[in-house]
């Protein structure tokens, strides 16, 4: 499943990111592709949602970019 965070740099995205590897495991694998205009916010958020993940194991595979298109190509939601 991919998932696209338009505005993944927010403040708010590591809070989604965590509701979303609560229910990792039923899913066999999640690309989470984080997007944002301001390229340190989204550096921060991207990499602590990395942590996150691996703190928990999951299968989740996170990118960042600050392209829309690249972001939404795909996406499930």
């Amino acid at each position: 499943m991919r998932i696209a965070i338009i505005g993944g740099g927010s403040s708010y995205s590591p809070e989604l990111v965590d509701g979303l590897l609560q229910f990792s495991d039923r899913f066999p694998r999640i690309d989470l592709a984080m997007m944002d205009v301001d390229p340190d916010r989204l550096r921060t958020t991207a990499e602590f949602a990395r942590r996150m993940a691996d703190r928990r194991q999951a299968s989740v595979r996170i990118t960042a970019t600050q392209d829309l298109d690249e972001a939404v190509a795909d996406a499930d939601y």
